[in-house]
């Protein structure tokens, strides 16, 4: 063996004769004896002096190793082997004795075995020192060891070339659990939201006691308004700005803060309401603003301690195939505890007369008796158009309704607003271009908002 060393090397004879004596089978005797190297102390391996008998702790090593590899197994035993029939610790007594020539005292010391039992095996035995001797001189396939010794150092190489593998791969993945959320999970790409990207890219996770009551996705800006359970006044605001939108000139540091390692601060805006903001990602930033009385800025920590970076979509309870011509979509709003959502659309510029529009839907109450107006079709449901001061669509189904509403812009318009001479044909343009989900009031049928509006 060219990894073994010179003193167990030429122990290998000894070993194997007494491993086969041991064990009565030549297959079983070579892995006793490659196991019983493998395992051999390095104190041992460097034994400088040869002897002409296996020393006595490797004596234990090969002794303990029969031992515990075969009380429970049935040794291969030859039609010559008159041992086979003992029990193994019987078997290594008669052994020792009729092979090594040691006293039962010394036999009962080596196997940690009460005297007397050993007496008792050796006397059951009898002399069997001709099968013993023969068991011996038998065993002289000295490359069977070897090749076993070879094999199993292979696989001690490659199971520690995979443990070492397996090591890398979990500090890896500790590494990047621990570094991820710090450095780079907070700091994801605030990227800046176009005509198809209408997907949240925070979630919040309220705690106990709170409730999510709306989430709000716009061209700049999302949020989402949490307020304690029984308490709608109370509120707090989480708002995610994209890169470049947020305007640190409206507000008035006062301190510094820190929310999952990125720098921020606590301060007010400018109508003296309480904050904290924290650069989220590059030039992009988060902020909480809350509706209490007094300055909270433990409330404002934790709620922000509950925010999360990652991409989360928005559901709504229809399809729209194509935009009114002129019109955009402005902001998306989902209400979690009525199950509804609202779309707001809007015009680029828009001239007296002319009108936003709001898809609302699911309607939680919806009474048709009391709704009057021509009849149409959308989504394969019947609706109805009315016109007036506040034209609108509204389809029934089931008790709840999708409805498309008519709204002005805020600014300088005279109270009460024109007369939105051109709100029907852009009712009607949209109404033809909405696909309801299969239920609407049931939000598993409700699609993606990035499936659901046109780019």
């Amino acid at each position: 063996m060219q990894q073994t060393p010179g003193w167990l090397r030429d122990q290998i004879p000894d070993l194997l004769g007494l491993a086969t004596a041991l064990t009565g089978s030549a297959e079983a005797a070579a892995d006793l004896v490659a196991q019983t190297i493998l395992r051999t102390p390095r104190r041992l391996s460097r034994q400088p002096a040869a002897a002409e008998t296996a020393d006595d702790d490797l004596l234990a090593l090969l002794l303990g190793r029969f031992l515990a590899t075969h009380w429970r197994r049935t040794a291969g035993v030859s039609p010559a082997d008159q041992l086979g029939a003992l029990s193994p610790p019987a078997r290594a007594a008669v052994v020792l004795r009729d092979g090594i020539g040691m006293t039962p005292l010394t036999i009962a010391s080596v196997l940690d075995r009460p005297p007397a039992q050993v007496s008792a095996d050796l006397a059951t035995a009898g002399p069997c020192a001709e099968e013993v001797a023969l068991l011996r001189a038998g065993a002289t396939d000295l490359e069977q060891v070897n090749r076993r010794l070879a094999a199993a150092r292979g696989r001690i190489r490659a199971r520690r070339q995979r443990l070492v593998a397996l090591g890398t791969v979990i500090v890896l993945v500790i590494g990047a659990a621990v570094s991820v959320p710090t450095f780079w999970l907070p700091r994801l790409p605030a990227e800046v939201r176009t005509a198809g990207v209408w997907r949240f890219s925070h979630v919040v996770r309220p705690p106990r006691g709170w409730i999510v009551t709306s989430r709000v996705l716009t061209t700049t800006t999302e949020t989402t308004q949490l307020q304690p359970s029984g308490r709608e006044h109370d509120g707090c605001l989480v708002t995610v700005h994209t890169a470049g939108s947020f305007d640190d000139t409206e507000t008035i540091r006062q301190s510094g803060a820190r929310v999952h390692g990125p720098d921020g601060f606590v301060g007010q805006d400018r109508s003296g309401n309480y904050l904290l903001a924290w650069e989220y990602a590059h030039q992009a930033w988060a902020q909480v603003g809350c509706a209490t009385t007094r300055h909270d800025e433990s409330l404002l920590v934790t709620i922000a301690e509950r925010v999360r970076f990652r991409h989360a979509p928005a559901r709504i309870p229809y399809l729209l195939t194509a935009l009114p011509q002129g019109y955009r979509v402005l902001s998306l709003t989902e209400y979690p505890l009525t199950g509804s959502t609202e779309l707001h659309l809007g015009r680029d510029h828009i001239k007296p007369g002319e009108v936003n529009l709001v898809v609302a839907a699911p309607l939680e109450q919806f009474d048709a008796t009391r709704f009057r107006g021509r009849v149409l079709r959308v989504g394969g449901f019947e609706g109805r158009i009315s016109g007036g001061s506040a034209p609108r669509i509204c389809v029934n189904l089931s008790a709840k309704a999708l409805c498309v509403l008519t709204y002005w812009p805020g600014g300088d318009w005279p109270e009460p607003a024109p007369e939105p001479v051109r709100a029907e044909p852009a009712l009607a343009d949209l109404a033809e271009t909405i696909r309801l989900a299969p239920s609407l009031p049931d939000q598993r049928t409700w699609f993606d908002a990035e499936v659901a509006l046109p780019r």
